[in-house]
């Protein structure tokens, strides 16, 4: 697949914990990233085996758009009061990753199957927030020198976001650059 290839669906990071059964075995795994067509895991908790079919429970955090906030407004933010939904997918694994891979391992990409309308509309939603949020994010690092404002602002969103923000402001730069990059494109 070359730099022209575009995904079918837009798709956002995803760094939640998920359980995924396979009907007899039931683990956790951290999601890597997520769109209304499936979603990259980034712990197979089966590994070495991969299952036929498994079934994945998951928790979809609703942000609110941020770039409609102040400061003081997301100092405060309290997610809680924001909506979240917990969804069921049937799912096929249609890429394994063995190893260490794009700082995964033993990973493997999921297709959902039958997906209820609501589900995929509630995937819709959440991807398109995120990735609003996330253009904003990048938008906030590449004025990060213009506003003392800009940097504690840029410092709450990665936390909200679930970034680890121990690595650094750096180091974040270029995850959201990367996360931004890969909204869409391979």
């Amino acid at each position: 697949m070359g730099k022209g290839y575009q995904r079918l669906y837009l798709r956002a990071p995803f760094r939640e914990e998920v359980l995924i059964s396979d009907g007899e075995f039931t683990g956790i795994a951290s999601g890597v990233n997520i769109s209304e067509g499936g979603m990259l895991v980034g712990h197979n908790p089966f590994y070495p085996r991969i299952p036929d079919a498994i079934y994945l429970t998951l928790k979809l955090q609703f942000y609110p758009h941020f770039k409609n906030l102040s400061l003081e407004r997301l100092k405060f933010l309290e997610l809680e009061l924001h909506p979240q939904r917990v969804l069921h997918f049937k799912a096929k694994v249609v890429r394994e990753i063995k190893g260490e891979s794009l700082g995964i391992a033993n990973g493997m990409g999921v297709e959902f199957q039958l997906k209820r309308e609501h589900s995929t509309l509630l995937l819709k939603e959440y991807v398109q927030s995120f990735s609003t949020n996330l253009i904003y994010l990048q938008f906030l690092f590449d004025n990060l020198s213009s506003d003392s404002t800009i940097k504690q602002k840029v410092n709450k969103i990665l936390l909200i976001l679930n970034y680890p923000t121990e690595l650094g402001l750096s180091m974040m730069n270029k995850m959201v650059r990367q996360d931004y990059q890969n909204l869409k494109w391979l």
